[in-house]
């Protein structure tokens, strides 16, 4: 069942919106980076726990995308989380959906009235971060993304396509990240 889990904690919709507007010079209350990270020990990277899945990254030093390099943000609740992470986790194991929720609930028992606690972050990038996310994105194949809120490595996921479009939705957080990255980005 691990490797369930595991492997959907991995599983991002990533799409990409460009902004034509000069972002907000405004201090920002939170750091906000995402860099690109490896998972085993290299000289010359950072070692961090994620604090998603609770693993080991290596951070790269180079910044691919910072708080410049966003317009705006904004906190979205994802009622069909759970069903989504069903659907997604029996397409990777090449199951019916039935099997996998009988073994999720073996683990994490369903409650009564349960309502999904997760939140999505929808943002607007600038036409330079777009371009920053394009380039790195495509030359990292395979490699894991993360974000980092104030020098702590939040949430990872890994770089299965180069990422372009127009609007970035990064998916499953819990509300008070959401809400700090969204604070990090908008203009106070």
């Amino acid at each position: 069942m691990a490797p369930i889990i595991e492997a959907f904690t991995l599983v991002v919709s990533f799409s990409y919106c460009v902004a034509l507007a000069v972002p907000q010079s405004n201090q920002s209350r939170v750091k906000i980076e995402f860099r690109i990270a490896e998972e085993k020990p290299a000289e010359g990277l950072t070692e961090a726990i994620a604090k998603d899945t609770g693993n080991r990254v290596y951070l790269q030093r180079d910044v691919i995308l910072s708080n410049k390099d966003m317009v705006e943000a904004r906190v979205v609740a994802d009622p069909d989380r759970d069903k989504r992470r069903i659907a997604e986790l029996a397409r990777i194991f090449n199951k019916e959906a039935r099997e996998i929720e009988k073994e999720i609930y073996k683990i994490e028992p369903k409650k009564e009235g349960h309502v999904s606690e997760s939140y999505n972050i929808e943002v607007v990038l600038t036409k330079d971060g777009a371009e920053k996310v394009s380039k790195a994105t495509g030359e990292n194949l395979g490699k894991l993304m993360v974000l980092l809120m104030d020098g702590k490595v939040i949430f990872s996921a890994r770089i299965i396509d180069r990422l372009d479009g127009k609007k970035v939705v990064m998916m499953n957080f819990t509300k008070e990240d959401a809400e700090r990255f969204a604070g990090g980005i908008n203009p106070q």
